[in-house]
């Protein structure tokens, strides 16, 4: 075809040009099943994201914290898609469907502090990579406090009054949204 002779004559350049220009979030198709959640992480226009990672251009804190939560990991576990036992997280499959809560200015302000505070305790390692800060066996106390931390702002969102213990608890909650999402639509 002509586009791709033309293309041939400069074939140091990419096809396509997928990189975000703002600051974005950048999250793994896929991720080990060991971990506690699947790492994502905020990075500057800078950074190249690889084919094998999803790109939210412009993407706040906020939203960094609900796909960092337990409640998100408890839904890609449940919806998501395995390669081998590792969760894959597809754009269709998992992130389009999860059941967000209606949430005002004032949850997106609680959920973006506590995010920051993961943000944070991973600066205290600047020499470790995601894989290693999230090895079930060696992540460091502060992070796993984080994230503690932002659970209970983020279960809190799902549900109020109720204390999320188990994966069971929060799909319970999960799907009752999901249902009501979808009755909508209907």
């Amino acid at each position: 075809k002509a586009t791709m002779k033309r293309l041939a004559q400069v074939p140091y350049c990419f096809t396509a040009v997928r990189q975000p220009t703002h600051e974005y979030l950048c999250i793994p198709m896929v991720s080990s099943s060991r971990r506690r959640i699947a790492p994502m992480e905020m990075l500057p226009p800078e950074v190249i994201a690889h084919n094998t990672c999803l790109t939210i251009d412009g993407a706040p804190v906020w939203l960094f914290g609900f796909l960092q939560s337990s409640m998100f990991t408890c839904w890609l576990r449940t919806v998501g898609a395995r390669l081998k036992s590792d969760y894959r997280i597809a754009p269709d499959l998992v992130y389009n469907t999860f059941p967000f809560p209606e949430i005002d200015d004032d949850a997106k302000d609680r959920v973006t502090v506590a995010a920051q505070g993961i943000i944070d305790a991973r600066a205290l390692y600047p020499t470790l990579s995601l894989a290693d800060l999230y090895d079930p066996l060696a992540t460091p106390a502060v992070l796993a406090k984080a994230h503690d931390a932002l659970d209970r702002v983020v279960d809190s969102l799902f549900s109020p009054r109720k204390k999320f213990t188990t994966d069971a608890d929060r799909l319970a909650v999960l799907f009752e949204r999901y249902g009501a999402l979808r009755a909508l639509l209907l």
